[in-house]
């Protein structure tokens, strides 16, 4: 990695300190979907196709998620992806949705 490809990571990291963000390199390479917030060190949630949700926390995510360690906290299976999804919006909230999708 480049130093320039570096700052770019770590700009993409950071911009997530007070939102949630969609990883899409997660969504692109396995069509799964990876949300955190918290810049270096935050909360996650990730969901899978087969619809397993997982919640917890993630640290040293430097430059970027990819690299983080994650502690899982929660976990919980649902039928499918979407399933999973409509569940965190509606624990979440408007507000979850506005940062993840309309960002």
């Amino acid at each position: 990695m480049t130093r320039d490809e570096e700052k770019a990571w770590e700009q993409v990291t950071e911009s997530s300190r007070y939102t949630w963000t969609q990883d899409l390199v997660t969504f692109h390479n396995r069509g799964e979907l990876l949300f955190y917030r918290g810049g270096e060190s935050g909360s996650f949630i990730s969901i899978t196709k087969a619809g397993l949700l997982t919640a917890g926390a993630y640290e040293y995510a430097f430059p970027h998620i990819g690299e983080a360690e994650f502690t899982i906290k929660v976990t919980e299976q649902y039928p499918s992806l979407d399933d999973a999804t409509i569940a965190v919006s509606e624990k979440l909230g408007v507000g979850f949705l506005m940062e993840t999708i309309f960002r």
